[in-house]
């Protein structure tokens, strides 16, 4: 399992969508479902606006991001577009809200560390 501590020893609270900020255009509403540090990998539940639920697969060279190596935070609410892949749905250019960055971009992120149990 892998979890997001804090040096402290606490947990990474998942960023939520902000109320009243709508998805970047073209881009879908998902929730971090699973990250898998060792592989840069992980799954987006994405909502599109028809109501379906989408299981979408990301890599870390997909992440809106400022460090080397960016990770996301299962229960985070982030924002993607989505391609169709021959095999998978994959997910493209995933960030926070209205393009930013996400969570572990956030300014005190150096205080926080992937962990494997």
């Amino acid at each position: 399992m892998i979890a997001v501590k804090q040096h402290s020893g606490g947990h990474m609270t998942p960023r939520k969508w902000p109320d009243d900020v709508d998805p970047t255009n073209g881009k879908h509403i998902g929730v971090v479902t699973s990250w898998r540090s060792e592989e840069s990998h992980g799954i987006i539940q994405a909502l599109l606006a028809n109501g379906n639920l989408l299981r979408v697969s990301v890599s870390a060279d997909d992440i809106v991001s400022n460090l080397h190596v960016p990770f996301l935070v299962p229960g985070e609410e982030v924002e993607l577009m989505i391609e169709v892949n021959t095999y998978m749905l994959i997910a493209r250019h995933v960030s926070g809200p209205q393009n930013s960055c996400v969570q572990c971009d956030d300014s005190d992120a150096d205080k926080f560390e992937i962990v494997l149990r």
